[in-house]
């Protein structure tokens, strides 16, 4: 499973540990959401450590997959594409 975690909070009066662990999971603006695996080495202490300013859950194969079909971009902010996603995730989308 995986978690999708977003940012809910802004800078202001934020300890730099939480600040630096916002940064290790690129998290860098409010209402930004990336997508970790459950099983990364040190990610529930990474949560912990930035839990006032962010929300976290499990996340369903179904709804990831419409979060990054509306949402999702690349460097540059270039938007994913099914074919990006089946020449370099070597993955077939399922209906």
């Amino acid at each position: 499973m995986a978690y999708l975690i977003i940012r809910i909070r802004g800078e202001a009066d934020q300890h730099p540990d939480v600040r630096k662990t916002l940064e290790l999971l690129r998290l860098r603006r409010i209402y930004i959401a990336t997508v970790y695996p459950d099983s990364l080495p040190g990610i529930q202490d990474m949560l912990k450590r930035a839990q006032t300013a962010i929300t976290w859950g499990e996340v369903e194969p179904k709804v990831l997959e419409e979060l990054i079909r509306k949402r999702g971009r690349l460097l540059g902010e270039v938007p994913i594409t099914d074919e990006w996603v089946k020449e370099k995730l070597k993955l077939e989308r399922h209906s």
